[in-house]
């Protein structure tokens, strides 16, 4: 099942997203449009487009005759977006569920043990894109292409990369297991509840890392 594509401004938005999360892009700097159009082979339509999505979102800041700039990260900016992503994730796991057919099953539990030998290798970094393949692929059967965008407009989860403990990455594989079962069994709502629940834990130790990482800088 196809997902609706994202547009040119929302795919700029998601690398400029991920880069300022990551810190590539850092608090209070000057986005340089002309080296960002260049660095992604854009015009500066689109570009300005992704800035104004950015900017809804706080990431970006705009001031007149000045330009853009990289906004701050706050708790309450990774709280929200961990609870928007908990009930959207949650909508679309238990919408997806009844659709999900033999092969489907077995494409994703091949995600899951992908994940698995990534995990017994400590490749954090392909433990996080495998653990998100497992969240694309079980959106791409919800049947709702606009919740799917929106979850994609919400993609924040590089930010495991910077401020999630190696340690949580097991607990996340567990629990992605525990969604998978619902999911074979059919279960819409256990299914729905389990991603949200999932999601709900995530976005807690998110911020308790992060304000953990936060108070030993300012120390």
């Amino acid at each position: 099942m196809a997902s609706k594509k994202l547009t040119q401004a929302e795919k700029i938005a998601l690398k400029l997203r991920k880069m300022i999360i990551l810190k590539e892009l850092h608090a209070g700097e000057r986005i340089n449009q002309e080296m960002v159009s260049k660095r992604f082979g854009v015009s500066k339509i689109p570009l300005r487009e992704a800035l104004k999505i950015l900017e809804a979102e706080g990431l970006v800041v705009s001031e007149p005759y000045k330009g853009s700039f990289v906004g701050h990260i706050t708790t309450d900016y990774i709280q929200e977006t961990f609870f928007l992503r908990s009930v959207l994730e949650g909508i679309s796991c238990s919408q997806a569920t009844p659709r999900f057919d033999e092969q489907s099953l077995f494409n994703l539990e091949q995600i899951l043990v992908r994940t698995d030998e990534v995990l017994r290798k400590k490749d954090y970094e392909h433990f996080i894109r495998c653990a998100e393949a497992f969240h694309d692929y079980i959106h791409e059967f919800s049947g709702y292409k606009r919740l799917t965008l929106m979850i994609h407009n919400l993609n924040t989860r590089s930010l495991a990369l910077n401020i999630n403990p190696k340690e949580q990455c097991q607990k996340s594989l567990d629990e992605h297991v525990f969604i998978f079962e619902k999911i074979r069994k059919k279960d819409p709502e256990g299914a729905g509840n389990a991603m949200r629940m999932h999601l709900q834990r995530a976005g807690m130790d998110a911020v308790r890392e992060w304000t953990k990482t936060r108070g030993a800088q300012v120390k």
